[in-house]
């Protein structure tokens, strides 16, 4: 065969195998187009499955608490809150985990109201500070850590993680939480070694002294003036229901069951507004509705659901407001800050 008759018939190889590369090419992009078709599709079919189990476990959801509201109650707010994004925040919890009484006489009208933070607020952390220093305190020396940093460290990171694990409805107890941070903390501090520093019997015996924290010194006066004034004093918490309540009752100061609501009771936790949605809605009517804490991504956050706000810096020192802004009233003391709530009201 000539040489000239070779190189076209090698050409128009070269140019018939291009052509077949171009067309399984373009076969495979067809296969690929058609298979996101069906994953797009079923996808779709799976979403308005998932929206049509949604809308039904919102229907009876809401449903199962609109039994609740003859207390005042309405955690249905909280669901038309999460709505939008077709979104429900958790399952209704059972009637034993609701801590708010058929019988009680729950009326808003007119009335004057200051909802509490808690732990930090009303309580300090002094009596969980002891318990490491009791513990672990010449071990941490040792290591040039105080004890009180560490406390607060543990505390701070703790919110921060319920924080998060709340808003990507991944809600969990801050109870349950808190302890198991406790050896993350001290490698986060320095120590090298975590569980070979710190016995799991050592973390129960300082957890135990979470349970055994104590009002701040001039709680009950501050809760006595508002009431004097005409206030009820409620408490709004990310804490455990009861351990919240033996506060009070090992100390001898007043607080009614019903006037507390704890975030583990509809599972959503502060500072994400539907947390305190839920209590602002039930009282909306009220004449005087003030929220009153000691951190300020608290009682900033209050605010932006309609609270008047009450900052009290004896757990902060520093209330930082070029990042939160004024609050209503501000304070060094929970008796001050029950003067100054007073005076504005009146």
């Amino acid at each position: 065969m000539p040489l000239r008759e070779r190189k076209r018939m090698q050409e128009t190889i070269r140019a018939q195998k291009s052509e077949i590369s171009a067309l399984v090419d373009g076969r495979d992009e067809i296969k690929r187009e058609l298979k996101m078709v069906r994953t797009e599709k079923t996808n779709e079919i799976d979403r308005k499955w998932e929206i049509t189990n949604k809308m039904n476990a919102l229907i009876q959801t809401m449903d199962e608490w609109d039994e609740c509201r003859h207390c005042g109650a309405d955690f249905g707010s909280i669901m038309g809150l999460a709505w939008g994004a077709i979104l429900i925040p958790c399952t209704h919890p059972s009637s034993s985990s609701l801590h708010h009484y058929p019988n009680s006489n729950m009326s808003t009208s007119n009335g004057k109201y200051v909802v509490f933070d808690i732990v930090g607020t009303c309580v300090s952390y002094d009596k969980l500070t002891e318990a490491v220093e009791k513990q672990l305190g010449d071990k941490l020396l040792a290591e040039n850590i105080k004890p009180s940093l560490l406390v607060n460290i543990w505390v701070e990171a703790s919110e921060r993680e319920y924080t998060y694990l709340s808003i990507t409805n991944r809600y969990v107890a801050f109870d349950k939480l808190f302890a198991s941070l406790f050896y993350r903390m001290l490698w986060l501090a320095g120590i090298e070694e975590p569980r070979s520093f710190a016995s799991g019997a050592d973390v129960e015996k300082i957890t135990r002294g979470y349970m055994e924290l104590e009002p701040r010194p001039d709680l009950k006066e501050c809760f006595d003036k508002l009431r004097a004034a005409g206030f009820t004093v409620r408490g709004l918490t990310a804490g455990d229901y009861d351990r919240v309540l033996g506060y009070f009752d090992k100390a001898g100061i007043e607080f009614p069951k019903e006037h507390l609501m704890s975030c583990d009771s509809f599972g959503v936790g502060k500072p994400d507004l539907k947390a305190y949605a839920s209590t602002f809605e039930e009282l909306k009517g009220a004449k005087e509705l003030w929220f009153a804490a000691a951190h300020m991504w608290d009682v900033s956050s209050a605010k932006q659901v309609g609270f008047k706000s009450a900052y009290c810096s004896v757990l902060e020192k520093e209330p930082c407001v070029d990042i939160f802004g004024e609050m209503d009233v501000m304070s060094d003391t929970l008796s001050e800050m029950a003067d100054k709530i007073i005076q504005a009201s009146s």
